[in-house]
């Protein structure tokens, strides 16, 4: 994998192939809440919660610290995509991932647009349950 669109369709790989065994892994958890955030918050006590999205979009060197994130995911990911047969530990090279997706966003003027992050904070209501 040289290249920044190789990475690129890995991930869109790793919706169809590899979701199947991330679900396996994570059995049961959920790695998408944000549609029930608020509610499970409101129904664990708190008050209406304040809730924010934040994303990183930019070009070039100004994606580094993104761009190594997402390296360090998929090296956390690694013996999944190994194991469900999504690339080999070789094709994937962790230990220059990030500095070759950064290399590429600059050389080839890219546009990175992050994943979205989500934060959510309430306080806890007074009450019987709640003192």
């Amino acid at each position: 994998m040289n290249k920044l669109v190789d990475w690129i369709t890995m991930r869109s790989m790793s919706r169809d192939e590899l979701q199947r065994g991330v679900k396996a892994d994570l059995a049961g958890t959920d790695s998408n809440m944000a549609g029930r955030l608020y509610r499970a918050l409101v129904g664990a006590g708190l008050s209406t919660p304040a809730m924010r999205m934040q994303t990183c979009i930019g070009g070039g060197a100004q994606c580094a610290d993104y761009l190594q994130a997402v390296a360090d995911l998929v090296g956390s990911m690694l013996p999944s995509i190994v194991l469900y047969g999504v690339a080999s530990a070789a094709e994937v090279d962790y230990a220059s991932l990030a500095e070759r997706m950064q290399r590429e966003a600059i050389t080839g003027e890219c546009v990175i647009v992050g994943r979205s992050e989500i934060g959510a904070w309430g306080r806890l209501l007074e009450g019987p349950d709640h003192k």
